[in-house]
């Protein structure tokens, strides 16, 4: 892990070196790939020996093939937007670099830089048995009539752990897939969190898909987090609106409704049961030079209890750099 880190800082200073230097351009994004492609590596080698200890495969001899696990949707527009959906349930293993700056209205700027590391556990999954396996209606036939109405139900299970901006965690989470005919689909979700620092914390999602078209994405979304140490649970209430564009680019518009059973932003005052935050959202999302290479634009204004309802605009930047065996395309 320490080989990465100053391997990262390598990928980002040759930007800067670029104008002292006396290679050609081809040269440049060579060394950007060679850089990349190392640090991929590690991200990969760390996470398959992780998932062959805990899965006791470590001490066996064997002699695997490199693979590319993929995600059945990673072309998908939760695959394309990083969404929490897609990011708790894929098989990918990678490491993301964020480059953050959020410009608000109300409070003051912040530019943040976020390491985000994701190693799934597929080999220990199968050893622990913790899963059921999917199920779909083998009492239909082509020539059913009530074909189009069946439903197909698929039972999934995904275990991680991961780090986000240094802080370790141990994720499992547990979701079933309901395919309701006419382009709808439905999906109960139950995630479980442990890390060092929030300690145990869970997760309810409950989401509802309309796929409009090959792409246009309609989604609601209902939630619920409680977490140990914190008073109240947190529930948000989400419709999102998703599009697909020319040139590896994508559009998005979101409602939020946030809220918190026993929420209290002054000592002085008492708990308020309702909601207190309304936001609304635009992003859009590009990727450019290398796969590998994104980044996105997200504009909106939230109306938040703390600053009595009163608009609270804001403009999001960031800059995503993904390392790993498999890359978000």
């Amino acid at each position: 892990m320490f080989k990465i880190i100053p391997a990262l800082f390598l990928l980002i200073s040759s930007t800067f070196l670029y104008a002292e230097s006396n290679v050609s351009t081809e040269q440049e994004i060579q060394i950007f790939d060679d850089t990349h492609g190392v640090i991929s590596e590690y991200v990969y080698d760390i996470s398959n020996s992780v998932d062959n200890l805990l899965s006791g495969e470590f001490f066996k001899e064997k002699n695997e093939a490199r693979k590319n696990v993929n995600y059945k949707d990673e072309d998908s527009l939760d695959a394309f937007f990083q969404t929490d959906k897609f990011k708790s349930e894929t098989s990918q293993t990678y490491l993301r670099m964020r480059i953050e700056s959020n410009n608000q209205s109300k409070t003051s700027d912040k530019n943040k830089i976020k390491l985000r590391a994701h190693l799934p556990l597929s080999k220990t999954k199968h050893v622990l048995k913790l899963f059921l396996k999917s199920k779909k209606d083998n009492n239909t036939t082509k020539n059913d009539s009530n074909t189009k109405n069946a439903k197909t139900i698929e039972f999934n299970s995904k275990y991680s752990i991961g780090a986000s901006s240094f802080k370790p965690y141990l994720k499992a989470r547990y979701f079933i897939a309901y395919e309701l005919g006419n382009n709808w689909s439905f999906e109960p979700a139950q995630t479980f969190r442990y890390s060092y620092n929030d300690k145990f914390e869970e997760t309810t999602d409950f989401y509802l898909d309309k796929k409009l078209s090959k792409v246009q994405l309609l989604r609601f979304q209902v939630s619920r987090h409680t977490k140990q140490h914190h008073s109240g649970m947190d529930y948000n209430f989400a419709t999102q609106m998703f599009w697909k564009l020319p040139k590896k680019s994508a559009f998005s518009v979101s409602q939020n409704f946030w809220g918190n059973t026993k929420y209290k932003y002054d000592l002085n005052k008492p708990t308020y049961g309702g909601i207190s935050d309304y936001a609304t959202s635009f992003n859009f999302r590009q990727n450019v030079w290398k796969k590998w290479f994104f980044y996105e634009i997200s504009p909106g204004v939230n109306f938040h209890r703390m600053y009595n309802y009163k608009p609270n605009y804001n403009a999001r930047f960031f800059l995503d750099i993904y390392f790993g065996r498999t890359y978000i395309r």
